[in-house]
């Protein structure tokens, strides 16, 4: 039997959107690794200074408000993260069958 070149176009095209798809999942996940550092790297300062005590309930509070902010974007980047995760599968999948189709033709 002849092999036909479209099955080797199909293996490269599959090869090509799984390496996307692994790169997107990439992306994602580098992007709320970077938030989860910056959130904790949030930390209010302490001192003993009788001066420094009310910037330091304000600072505080300013720093609880950005640390729930960035969970609150950890959260969206952690259902991105699934997504990407679940699309990347699927393009493994798809690539292992094509080229295991390619193998079984040639």
């Amino acid at each position: 039997m002849k092999k036909d070149p479209r099955i080797d176009r199909l293996v490269v095209l599959s090869a090509l959107v799984r390496d996307h798809r692994l790169g997107q999942l990439t992306m994602a996940i580098a992007q709320r690794d970077r938030l989860a550092a910056l959130r904790d790297g949030l930390v209010a300062a302490t001192s003993d200074d009788p001066a420094a005590l009310q910037a330091q309930a304000t600072h505080g509070i300013w720093v609880e408000r950005q640390r729930e902010a960035l969970a609150r974007r950890i959260d969206k980047q952690n259902a991105e993260v699934a997504q990407r995760l679940s699309t990347a599968r699927s393009a493994f999948a798809r690539a292992d069958v094509v080229a295991k189709l390619r193998d079984q033709l040639s």
